[in-house]
């Protein structure tokens, strides 16, 4: 058989152990060097994350906050005691003067 691909011939021909994959041995580190490894990863991200954060509070825009009342219109939402709609707006309202306040 030497020269030749186990699957020209048929099955039975060929004995089982020819005709397995072989695995192959993973190489084995050192515990300092995975260690090392490790430790210089999470330095790596910290550093990425620290440089990324202090970019963002010192270069970003200010914030945009966008009220809605969700109702309006034909749409009144629930009715109760008070109707959803004026509760709602009157929320928003009460909102829009603390932010502005702040």
């Amino acid at each position: 058989m030497k020269g030749k691909n186990w699957r020209d011939y048929g099955y039975d021909e060929v004995p089982y152990r020819q005709h397995r994959r072989r695995r192959r041995k993973k190489r084995k580190r050192g515990l300092l060097r995975r260690r090392l490894m490790k430790w210089g990863l999470l330095f790596c991200l910290g550093a990425v994350l620290y440089l990324g954060y202090t970019f963002y509070m010192q270069w970003s825009k200010p914030y945009t906050v966008a009220l809605d009342a969700g109702h309006g219109g034909e749409d009144s939402g629930a009715e109760g005691l008070v109707q959803e709609a004026v509760l709602t707006e009157d929320t928003v309202e009460a909102l829009e003067q603390l932010l502005r306040t702040d």
